[in-house]
């Protein structure tokens, strides 16, 4: 049995692929420790990798996204397969 995730969240961001939280990390985050980028670019691709294909509703109604969030979302939806609701 599949699960739900959490919405409803004004202000939250979308899901995001790990190819568009890579770039998230890599331009936005600053890390102190040699390999930080590495470790978390592979602890998200697998929490993503194993959680996405899992849940089978995404509560996303009221959220005030724009375009470039829409776009960011779009982009991770393929990997949500278990997905049969948004909402």
């Amino acid at each position: 049995m599949g699960a739900k995730a959490i919405g409803r969240a004004v202000g939250r961001n979308p899901p995001l692929s790990p190819q568009a939280m890579s770039e998230v990390v890599r331009t936005q985050k600053r890390f102190t420790g040699k390999g930080g980028l590495e470790i978390v670019d592979a602890m998200y691709k697998e929490f993503f990798d194993a959680v996405a294909p899992t849940l089978e509703e995404l509560m996303l109604s009221e959220l005030g996204w724009g375009p470039e969030k829409a776009c960011a979302l779009a982009e991770a939806l393929p990997s949500f397969t278990s997905c049969r609701k948004l909402s």
